[in-house]
């Protein structure tokens, strides 16, 4: 027997999110208007350049390398919760 452990129960809302997903596509109706090439491109990039921001260790700059919760596993747990 198995117990649950928090890595696992953090792992749960995203398979229900996937789950959603998943069913979700099943009922999609078709594109009335595509967007542009020109305007899909510049939201990708935007995209690309927030998630580099975002996660990268190399680009904190200013207020983005600033830490406002110290690390530790109080904090964790409860950004799971």
């Amino acid at each position: 027997m198995t117990f649950m452990t928090l890595s696992n129960l953090e792992l749960l809302p995203w398979y229900a999110a996937a789950a959603y997903w998943t069913i979700s596509t099943l009922r999609l109706k078709r594109t009335k208007v595509a967007e542009s090439h020109s305007g899909r491109l510049l939201h990708i990039g935007v995209m690309t350049l927030a998630f580099a921001l975002l996660f990268s260790t190399r680009l904190r700059l200013g207020p983005l390398g600033l830490r406002f919760l110290p690390e530790s596993a109080l904090v964790q747990n409860l950004g799971i919760f």
